[in-house]
């Protein structure tokens, strides 16, 4: 019998940042006054909550369980980034939007880089890996002009 237990923590690592991200995007829609944005992280919470549910499902497959308590700590993680420096102390700073506006995609990235390795690996369905690859390709490619816009606004008034 193969030992499973690198794809179950690998599964449950992408889990977790998958959850995070999904927390992040919330966070940051209830903050969002852009139209376009708002749609964009509705998207967002969407595609990575489908993207935990398939991988959980994947972990029920090889017989292990949701990382449940890790799932909570990561919920108090994004809580506590909040508390990030970011020039303001009372009220929301125009670099908070740039910071998550980054670090989102970067979850975006890891997300797809994991269904990527699964494909590779051939671990998983190539059907439903491909759709979730697809789907967060399709989002950081209309993130990354949001996250630019953000940056030059912020960072070019340095100028």
């Amino acid at each position: 019998m193969p030992d499973r237990r690198y794809l179950r923590i690998y599964l449950s690592e992408r889990v977790l940042l998958m959850r995070g991200g999904r927390d992040l995007a919330a966070r940051m829609r209830g903050a969002a006054t852009e139209g376009d944005l708002r749609v964009l992280l509705d998207e967002v919470i969407t595609e990575l909550e489908r993207g935990s549910s398939t991988l959980t499902s994947f972990l029920r497959q090889i017989g292990a369980g949701s990382p449940r308590v890790r799932t909570w700590f990561v919920g108090l993680a994004v809580r506590v980034g909040q508390l990030k420096l970011n020039g303001r102390v009372v009220e929301r700073s125009p670099l908070s939007d740039l910071e998550e506006l980054d670090a989102l995609g970067v979850v975006i990235f890891a997300a797809t880089a994991a269904f990527t390795a699964l494909e590779d690996a051939q671990v998983a369905s190539a059907e439903v890996v491909r759709e979730r690859i697809d789907s967060l390709a399709a989002i950081a490619t209309r993130l990354e002009p949001l996250r630019r816009a953000s940056a030059e606004h912020v960072l070019g008034q340095a100028r």
